[in-house]
């Protein structure tokens, strides 16, 4: 004998404007009683990071952004010249890359565009 499928029955409607909202509540809940400083900012950063891989952002345009970007008020690590920086992480010239974000030092290793 098998035994019946059972249903439950919510009582608020399954819309679209519920769910968002829903949606919303859960993750205020989340990520203000469940997680951590550093895993909120762990994922904010990788929901950044996919929103860029998935628009298929130039390294151009992402440079761009670091210049575009509002900063923090009273931040005093950044300035408006702030840029997009590469240098090699060894220098047993190792292949790797490291991109970093500062003001200081701007002129050296710049991500920009060069005319070819």
């Amino acid at each position: 004998m098998t035994q019946p499928i059972k249903q439950t029955r919510l009582n608020i409607p399954d819309t679209s404007v519920n769910r968002d909202k829903i949606a919303y509540a859960v993750a205020h809940h989340v990520v203000t009683e469940c997680m951590t400083d550093e895993q909120v900012r762990d994922l904010a950063i990788q929901h950044l990071e996919d929103g860029y891989n998935e628009s298929n952002y130039s390294i151009l345009d992402l440079a761009e952004q670091v210049k575009m970007t509002k900063i923090k008020e009273n931040n005093a690590d950044f300035y408006p010249e702030q840029a997009l920086h590469f240098t090699n992480l060894q220098p047993s010239n190792s292949g790797e890359t490291y991109f970093y974000v500062s003001a200081r030092d701007y002129h050296t290793n710049i991500v920009k565009e060069e005319q070819s």
